[in-house]
């Protein structure tokens, strides 16, 4: 939980920073490449393999298309992007629909956290760290640009963005009640969503980048996101 926490308060920070600074949170490209690398790398190697073997692969994929899918939603419904024009578009939407959005792909990062913290362990949880911290302050930026409201004062602006990423804790925290009270089966499930989440995360964050940085910046920063964790994937645990 100590870890959670602090990846949380990453987000909080990458969200008030977004409030503060929305004309120029576009400028972090590479991190964002980074990021989807390291999210790939934690599907290829721990999460996706883990759940696998855990379980039959029927089911196995149907939770993984079932955590794809749910994330590809959200994304579509609220674009956290890091673009001028859809900030913009965001900005335009009220404020309590991009709101309960946000809080929901907050709350989903958190669950996702507790999963995957289930079974990462030495130099993958090193690794998923990174990732996960990446993830957040990016998404953070651009939780904070798109929920600035220029009618709103700036101490209002910084507590609902540091809210909407505080609720990721609430997500870690119901993770840890729920799966409590479940048998074994139901974290292989939850395990292989959380894969299918990953996925989705990496390439929709290798899609960011590319639109801001072109093609050659994306696949170099993503390869060595991903080499992180094939490293982490071969050292003792």
């Amino acid at each position: 939980m100590p870890l959670i926490i602090f990846l949380t308060l990453l987000g909080i920070a990458g969200a008030c920073a977004g409030v503060l600074l929305s004309r120029q949170v576009g400028r972090v490209h590479h991190l964002t490449s980074i990021t989807g690398g390291l999210f790939l790398g934690m599907a290829t190697f721990l999460i996706l393999p883990e759940a696998f073997e855990s379980g039959p692969w029927p089911i196995v994929t149907l939770f993984l298309l079932a955590g794809c899918i749910s994330f590809a939603w959200l994304e579509k419904t609220c674009d956290h992007s890091l673009h001028g024009e859809e900030q913009t578009k965001m900005q335009a939407m009220p404020l309590s629909t991009v709101f309960g959005v946000v809080a929901l792909h907050n709350a989903l990062d958190g669950w996702n956290m507790g999963i995957a913290l289930q079974v990462s362990t030495g130099a993958f949880a090193r690794a998923f760290s990174i990732g996960m911290g990446l993830h957040k302050c990016v998404g953070g930026l651009a939780i904070g640009a798109i929920l600035r409201r220029p009618s709103a004062g700036t101490a209002r602006n910084l507590m609902v963005a540091a809210t909407a990423e505080a609720i990721t804790l609430l997500g870690a925290l119901a993770e840890r009640g729920l799966i409590a009270h479940m048998g074994q089966r139901w974290t292989v499930w939850f395990l292989a969503a959380t894969g299918g989440s990953f996925l989705f995360l990496a390439f929709h964050s290798f899609a960011e980048a590319k639109r801001g940085a072109g093609m050659s910046h994306t696949v170099r920063f993503g390869a060595l996101g991903f080499a992180v964790v094939a490293t982490a994937a071969f050292l003792p645990h």
